[in-house]
């Protein structure tokens, strides 16, 4: 008691209790949770798609999962994929040929050994069906696989029924995030990379042999194109509308990457680039084998019509912009435009040959 008449509270005389934790054996043991099913039928799933019943009234013991607890970064990822040592989908045997794939190799990236991996659906499975290709690796990504598996298996077995001396390996399966460190920063892989051997180098006389017989033909040679993904787009279209092969100059054409193949939605497979040194030399060279050359010029004075590209022709087409050299222009058999409007100075590469080359299936049936 204070001067004043009121108490004040001390800790003197007050006895402080430590709290000890017992040992871990001497603790009761820790609840289980259980999920009682009242009254429905309870399923265990044994395999894949294949369940069993169980009796009613079971208590199950829910199990904990560590990785709901975890950063989805920190998670750590089933290998639910990587299991599977063959297909498991109905319509698709096992493709195995040599040995099996080492899940535990690294993927090599592009730039550092050389590699070029091809990407994108469409062009990998035009890759996988090409008797022509050597495939040394088929990899799929975990997330989404199940979607392409099916198509890959189907391809591979195609192949393989039909040249039994054909490489195509078992298929791996890797997370996405290994994929897309793989390749360029915008590539889109879809889930699917293929490690495969390059293409042989066809050259201008394959073509002209191809030609020998025909009443009606066409080739693109393309001048100053540089772009691998306008020289995929004209593949894809040149695939589709039936021409021969598309010629290039050696000197300042990109090489046949991963980018050009995505682009051209499988038409690499299935359309010979022609790399030669000398475009004149090469035009010459076609008008020999009864080519007619007909150049795609902006400043032209005569426009394209129904009957420009009747026969054998020979689409010549410039980069936008630049257009074709001088050199390039005297040796084509007549020069043409595409009527356009004033507004527009030029029109993409891939636009242009789009235009001549409906126009020469139409010109021709």
């Amino acid at each position: 008691m204070d001067g004043g008449g009121s108490w004040i509270r001390t800790n003197v005389g007050v006895s402080q209790r430590v709290y000890n934790p017992s040992p871990l054996a001497a603790r009761a043991s820790l609840p289980i949770h259980t999920k009682k099913h009242m009254g429905a039928h309870t399923k265990k799933r044994v395999g894949r798609g294949q369940y069993e019943h169980l009796p009613r009234h079971v208590n199950t013991v829910m199990p904990l999962n560590v990785n709901s607890l975890l950063h989805p970064a920190h998670q750590v990822l089933k290998p639910r994929m990587a299991k599977r040592k063959k297909y498991t989908h109905g319509r698709a045997k096992a493709v195995v040929q040599g040995q099996a794939p080492d899940q535990t190799r690294p993927l090599e990236k592009v730039g550092k050994t050389g590699k070029n991996w091809i990407y994108g659906r469409h062009a990998c499975l035009a890759a996988i069906a090409n008797p022509v290709r050597h495939i040394r690796r088929i990899v799929l990504s975990t997330q989404g696989a199940e979607e392409i598996e099916a198509e890959v298996c189907d391809a591979g077995n195609r192949i393989l029924e039909n040249y039994p001396d054909a490489i195509r390996p078992s298929v791996e399966y890797r997370d996405r995030r290994e994929l897309s460190a793989l390749l360029p920063r915008d590539a889109v892989h879809q889930g699917i990379c293929i490690d495969a051997s390059p293409l042989p180098h066809p050259v201008i006389e394959d073509l002209i042999e191809e030609a020998t017989g025909l009443n009606h033909a066409c080739l693109l040679v393309l001048d100053q194109a540089t772009d691998p993904r306008n020289i995929g787009a004209v593949m894809r279209t040149a695939a589709a509308m039936g021409a021969l092969g598309i010629v290039v100059q050696d000197k300042h054409a990109p090489e046949i990457t991963g980018t050009m193949m995505k682009a051209a939605s499988g038409a690499v497979e299935r359309l010979p680039l022609v790399r030669v040194t000398n475009l004149a030399r090469t035009l010459d060279l076609l008008k020999q084998a009864e080519f007619w050359c007909v150049g795609f010029d902006g400043h032209a004075t005569e426009h394209l019509s129904a009957k420009t590209l009747q026969g054998r022709n020979v689409v010549v087409l410039g980069a936008e912009g630049a257009g074709l050299r001088r050199l390039t222009r005297e040796t084509c058999d007549l020069l043409v435009k595409i009527p356009i409007l004033d507004t527009v100075e030029s029109l993409n590469l891939s636009n242009a040959a789009a235009i001549a080359l409906y126009q020469y299936v139409q010109s021709n049936t």
